[in-house]
């Protein structure tokens, strides 16, 4: 029998690694804000992942997962976050060409903040204050104040997370549209790769040509050998703050 869901199901269930939230009536308050709040993810962007993980259990794709252990609410930046998708894209091409079929691009991204902890205290010379849980929970400076769990934390996460998801977006618009055209161009006039006669397959021994000149795109210099139709789709990135072409 299928058990009803909602929102707060989790609640019911044993959960480990849950910090010591203080005061309650903040968390409430933080709670209920982000309740307020659109969804980061909508239901076509599940169901588009959904359907492309089924394709991968049938064998048909391979999952790529890649990002950060944590997120840092120090470290965040357009650039960073630009260049994190730039090296999941990179990767992504080399193992289209080395495996002969898609790739699904899964980022550990907007949202990865919190830390999983072996204890939940460590001990800072003589002192014993609460572990570091990860940017979401407390800060990581090593004082008792500082690793007091703050429930705002959990409102900038939701921000930074949604600024993060805005920011993935535009640039996949341009990034994924310029990763194609490498793809496509590199057979054509990049490299004249070995094609298998029995299965008309590129052979992967083009793969370090492959992510050459995959990586030549995404940092916008120009390849010797990459097509001017490749070179001109890669200087649209120049206006979201990238090196110019």
């Amino acid at each position: 029998m299928a058990r009803s869901w909602t929102p707060s199901s989790w609640t019911a269930y044993p959960a480990a690694q849950q910090p010591d939230w203080p005061d309650q009536a903040g968390l409430d308050r933080a709670l209920k804000h982000i309740t307020s709040y659109p969804p980061l993810v909508f239901a076509g962007e599940a169901r588009s992942l959904q359907s492309s993980l089924a394709r991968v259990a049938a064998g048909n794709a391979f999952l790529l997962q890649a990002g950060d252990c944590a997120e840092s609410f120090e470290e965040f930046s357009a650039n960073n976050i630009r260049e994190k998708l730039r090296v999941i894209l990179q990767m992504a091409v080399v193992l289209t060409y080395s495996m002969g079929v898609p790739v699904v691009k899964v980022g550990r991204m907007a949202g990865q903040f919190a830390k999983p902890r072996s204890s939940p205290t460590e001990k800072v010379g003589d002192l014993e204050i609460p572990s570091f849980r990860g940017h979401i929970v407390n800060d990581p400076t090593p004082t008792e104040a500082a690793r007091m769990p703050d429930p705002e934390r959990l409102v900038q996460a939701y921000h930074q997370s949604a600024s993060t998801l805005n920011l993935l977006r535009a640039f996949t618009r341009v990034d994924l549209r310029i990763s194609i055209v490498c793809m496509r161009g590199h057979k054509s006039s990049c490299h004249q790769a070995p094609k298998d006669n029995g299965t008309n397959r590129w052979l992967p021994k083009s793969n370090a040509r492959c992510y050459s000149c995959a990586r030549a795109v995404s940092t916008l210099r120009t390849h010797r050998r990459c097509t001017k139709s490749m070179c001109s789709q890669a200087t649209k990135l120049s206006s979201l703050g990238t090196k110019k072409h």
